[in-house]
């Protein structure tokens, strides 16, 4: 019975959540594919540790981003420089396509960061911790 009542309240927890996970998750990879991966990862870990947590939603953003550094570690992606991107236009004025653009641009530059300015980033400025 506390299985399937803790997973009534992981599905209830994603439902409500699970679109920020993704787009942190997104964040942190560069691209849906890789969120999806990473996700699926934290959510995996979650299952197996087999009793209730009292902050589902916490550990999962927690081994997300631990299994986003690792994975930078792996790859060897140390970058020591930061693009500045610079929006030539305002952005009250700006079209879709520029605001695609330069989300795109943002992308590209998170995942030139070091594994854990990359985290500061994205803890700060998108999870507003």
């Amino acid at each position: 019975m506390q299985d399937a009542q803790g997973s009534g309240e992981l599905e209830r927890m994603l439902a409500e959540h699970g679109g920020d996970l993704m787009r942190t998750a997104a964040l942190l990879t560069g691209s849906r594919q890789d969120a999806e991966d990473l996700l699926q990862a934290a959510l995996e870990r979650l299952l197996r540790r087999g009793r209730r947590l009292d902050n589902p939603r916490g550990y999962l953003r927690r081994t997300m981003y631990n299994l986003a550094a690792d994975g930078w570690r792996r790859q060897g992606a140390w970058r020591r420089k930061l693009v500045v991107i610079r929006a030539s236009d305002p952005p009250g004025e700006a079209d879709v396509m520029a605001a695609v653009d330069l989300r795109d641009a943002l992308i590209r530059v998170l995942r030139m960061l070091p594994p854990q300015q990359r985290t500061v980033i994205v803890l700060r400025y998108w999870e507003q911790l």
